[in-house]
């Protein structure tokens, strides 16, 4: 890993007795120095950016994978016959006309890569409406009963 001095920045520390400093080395991927810059390395002038160190934001949406922990994970099925054999699990354990939530779905990994139809959920189940995302959050796969549910309120 390359070595580099940040410099001319508004490094915050979160150290009480250096709050802030204006350049920082970094060698193997770790914090060197606060101030002290190693010779002969790749310098970047920051032009005062603001630098936060352990601040790291993986785009993890907490409130959608707590949501997601009671729904059916469609992601990697490559079938619609997996897919309703979860679905037939998943009605083992729910009430007749309890909603039955999913994502991940995705046409692509399935023989004929076409977008599902209502139909097949239908068939699975006419009393429980169903609405399923897809693997990218884009597009949604219901059946009839969850049609007519959303159109009655």
């Amino acid at each position: 890993m390359e070595s580099l001095n940040l410099i001319n920045g508004n490094i915050i520390t979160l150290d009480s007795a250096n709050p802030a400093v204006s350049s920082i080395s970094i060698s193997n991927g770790k914090i060197n120095g606060i101030n002290q810059l190693i010779k002969g390395v790749k310098t970047l002038d920051l032009k005062g950016a603001t630098v936060i160190p352990g601040f790291i934001d993986a785009h993890f949406h907490l409130k959608n994978y707590g949501k997601r922990l009671e729904q059916l994970n469609l992601k990697g099925v490559c079938s619609l016959k997996e897919i309703e054999k979860l679905i037939q699990s998943k009605l083992t354990h729910v009430q007749k006309g309890e909603w039955i939530l999913g994502f991940g779905w995705d046409q692509n990994l399935w023989a004929t890569k076409e977008f599902p139809k209502s139909e097949f959920l239908n068939t699975i189940s006419p009393h429980n409406p169903i609405y399923f995302t897809r693997i990218d959050g884009h597009s949604s796969w219901v059946n009839q009963r969850a049609i007519l549910l959303m159109t009655a309120l």
